[in-house]
């Protein structure tokens, strides 16, 4: 889920044309694994009140902040985080900055959370503290951000939608064989 439907799916449709070549093929040969950071202790999924912040700094964005429930943070290789650029404006507010684990010195917090239905999941916290990023590295225009995220948040709830039923299918089948 956040791997394909949302990390991989942000960069295909805000990405650059260099970010594309950059992080597209690996991803989708399954080289390396994508998340996708919006949801926070403090926030939920609410995009618009959001605490971590990209602060810009000459060539980069310096990003603080944490982000909670993060599927693949203990594995990704690549991430697409959402942060506050511009506290200022009156308007919902959210850019993208997006590294590598590697590049960017991203730590993940905690172990694997215990999910229900969906154990197979990695997810765990992702851990910003005055990490840069590349200012290149920010998938789409900065102003767009927060409408960004909803577009791919939209396509993300269908699929994990799709996966809620089957899980709960496989959960009916189980109990009808084990009773």
């Amino acid at each position: 889920m956040g791997h394909n439907s949302l990390c991989t799916n942000h960069i295909a449709l805000f990405g650059s044309k260099e970010q594309k070549a950059q992080y597209l093929p690996r991803l989708a040969r399954g080289e390396a694994l994508g998340a996708w950071g919006l949801t926070e202790s403090g926030s939920g999924s609410d995009a618009a009140s959001m605490q971590s912040r990209a602060v810009r700094d000459g060539s980069h964005f310096v990003l603080n902040g944490g982000k909670a429930f993060i599927t693949n943070a203990g594995v990704a290789e690549i991430a697409v985080v959402m942060a506050v650029t511009d506290p200022a404006r009156a308007a919902p507010r959210a850019s993208r900055p997006s590294c590598s684990r590697g590049a960017c010195r991203v730590s993940a917090r905690g172990g694997p959370t215990a999910s229900s239905g969906f154990t197979p999941s990695n997810t765990a916290e992702l851990v910003f503290d005055n990490v840069a990023v590349p200012a290149a590295n920010l998938p789409g225009r900065a102003p767009h951000g927060f409408v960004n995220t909803l577009q791919v948040l939209e396509g993300g709830r269908v699929a994990m939608a799709a996966m809620a039923v089957g899980i709960a299918q496989a959960r009916a089948r189980h109990r009808r064989s084990s009773t």
